[in-house]
């Protein structure tokens, strides 16, 4: 008894010294350790599993933390507290699955998500705006909107039979033509039957379905070769008070006033069958050869004030102001069946110079300066202002009642560039912006921004005075490649999406998404602002094959198939699906587009 009591006087002696009496009281609790053994003070020993004696912090009751040590004594490092991290390779944070990283903090281009679809695209990623481009943008496994397809999946197409016959050279709303109540489509074919041309008059309620020439409810076919009968078709309002509205048809060829001098129709509302002469109402022929009279056609509403609707030629051979500078003739509507010459136009507006091809588009913009008055704005692509061939449109304010020259046009806008060829086709969208003027669209094919020939459209909200290069338009819609000639054609004359403001549709008939020249035709939404590449057009409809110049002409139609909602036709008259160049018009029912 006395050799360990004073065994344990001794102990206690040093532990004292060493400034604890830890055990010194016969506790047997566990921590009740020789502190020799304990030498961090964490109430551990090796024998314990105290895996570091000279660190504290490290027991087998610690917690783990991500620090690359076993904090917790078990055998493992950082168990449970690591993060996976996916490399990020184009900067857009979002990852790829590939090679994971399991690390305590983010590694250096990597991030902890691996939902990138394509991890060497920094514009593709989930949440990005999908655009029609045929890539899946928005890693959602869809390529492109449900408003942004092939055309061949078009609800209805109506392909020509005939070879050459390039159905789809024009494409025009008709408003009710037969008095149903639903809208009705003319399809024109100019270069059919070694160019006499022609049209035809699809009845709506259309269904899905494939037709041809053959299921028109009307139709009329150039008379010569070479006449180019329908190269123009636009619709008129009821000018002989029947309550059905009148067509006016173009043919820059017709050769009665001299070699390519031109001619227009306008065609009787109602007509069914072939479309005779006695259905012809009015008749306008070119007084010169050469003056391809027809070749533009507008209605512009009552320009002159006298209460007559008036039509708008487009004659941009004329060479009243220079070889090939150009004409607008303004000639008044008339329902007896006579036959007249343009140059009874009460008014012409001629181009500035030769060359300048004045009349190369026209159009009736509408109420332009908030007068009251109807407008008229007409385009000269030859116009070298900017650079040779820059192109150029006017306005000229209501009314209108002699011949004016460019010089004396209210406002000017000239292309940016040689080659632009600004005002190529030129489209009336209303009062976009909500300011109680009406505004414009006007494109420029060959305009360089997006690449060589990738072409633009520019958009002015009115009103408009004074001259302008088209740098200083109030928006930009810019073509999606090099060569694809976006604003070949134009349309701004209804609301595709039902939000109560009218939207563009594109032709870009170069367009080579699908394949070569394939072509197609863009939806872009309004309002517009800034600068928008085509790629982000809110509806993209691509050519089927190579060659089929799909877009070369487009309308928003009305609602052809009784839906309740605007339907988009696309012109190709290159397609060959019943007849090599046979052509289509391919129509895309708007309900089946959502935004």
């Amino acid at each position: 008894m006395a050799s360990r009591a004073a065994s344990c006087l001794l102990r206690c002696a040093g532990l004292l010294w060493l400034g604890s009496t830890a055990g010194c009281d016969g506790d047997s609790k566990k921590g009740s350790i020789a502190q020799s053994d304990d030498i961090d003070g964490d109430g551990y020993t090796e024998a314990d599993g105290d895996c570091d004696e000279d660190d504290a912090e490290v027991n087998p009751d610690a917690t783990e933390v991500c620090d690359g040590i076993d904090n917790d004594c078990n055998g493992a490092v950082d168990e449970g507290v690591t993060e996976i991290w996916y490399p990020d390779a184009d900067g857009d944070g979002f990852g790829a699955d590939d090679a994971p990283t399991e690390a305590c903090s983010r590694p250096d281009n990597h991030v902890p998500s691996a939902t990138d679809c394509d991890d060497f695209s920094a514009e593709v990623f989930p949440g990005a705006a999908e655009v029609c481009d045929g890539v899946d943008t928005d890693c959602d496994d869809i390529p492109d909107p449900t408003s942004c397809r092939p055309v061949e999946t078009a609800e209805l197409r109506i392909d020509g039979t005939i070879e050459a016959m390039r159905l789809g050279g024009s494409v025009s709303a008709v408003g009710d033509w037969d008095g149903d109540g639903v809208a009705d489509l003319a399809v024109g074919a100019p270069e059919h039957d070694a160019a006499r041309g022609g049209v035809w008059i699809f009845r709506g309620p259309m269904t899905a379905d494939d037709w041809t020439p053959a299921d028109a409810a009307a139709f009329r076919l150039g008379a010569d070769n070479g006449q180019a009968y329908a190269h123009a078709v636009v619709a008129l309002p009821d000018l002989d008070g029947d309550g059905l509205p009148e067509l006016a048809v173009g043919a820059w060829g017709d050769t009665t006033g001299g070699s390519a001098a031109g001619a227009v129709e306008i065609l009787r509302g109602g007509t069914l069958g072939e479309i005779s002469d006695a259905d012809v109402i009015a008749r306008y022929e070119g007084s010169a050869p050469g003056e391809i009279a027809g070749n533009a056609l507008a209605f512009a509403g009552d320009l002159n004030g006298d209460g007559t609707p008036d039509l708008v030629i487009g004659a941009p051979g004329d060479d009243t102001a220079g070889l090939g500078a150009g004409a607008a003739y303004i000639i008044t509507t008339r329902t007896d069946g006579s036959t007249t010459s343009t140059s009874a136009a009460f008014a012409r507006i001629l181009g500035p110079d030769d060359g300048t091809s004045m009349g190369q588009a026209v159009e009736g913009p509408g109420d332009l300066d908030g007068d009251g008055l109807p407008d008229l704005l007409l385009a000269a692509t030859g116009d070298d202002t900017g650079g040779e061939d820059a192109g150029a449109f006017f306005i000229l304010h209501g009314p209108i009642t002699a011949d004016r020259a460019t010089i004396d046009a209210d406002s000017g806008w000239f292309g940016e560039a040689t080659g632009d060829q600004a005002g190529g086709s030129i489209a009336a969208p209303g009062d976009v912006n909500d300011d109680g003027y009406a505004d414009l669209v006007v494109g420029a094919p060959d305009q360089d921004l997006g690449g060589n020939g990738a072409g633009l459209i520019y958009i002015i909200y009115g009103p408009s005075t004074g001259a302008h290069t088209l740098d200083r338009a109030d928006a930009r819609l810019v073509g999606r490649q090099p060569g694809d000639h976006a604003g070949n054609a134009l349309d701004a004359s209804a609301d595709v999406d039902g939000d109560g403001i009218h939207d563009v549709l594109i032709g870009a008939y170069i367009d080579d998404s699908a394949a070569i020249n394939a072509g197609a035709a863009y939806l872009v939404l309004g309002p517009w602002s800034g600068t928008t590449y085509l790629t982000e057009a809110e509806g993209g409809f691509i050519g089927e094959a190579e060659a089929d110049v799909a877009g070369w002409s487009v309308a928003i139609a009305g609602d052809l198939n009784d839906g309740g909602q605007q339907d988009i036709v696309v012109g190709a008259p290159g397609h060959d699906k019943l007849a090599t160049d046979g052509g289509v018009a391919y129509v895309i029912f708007g309900e089946g587009l959502s935004f």
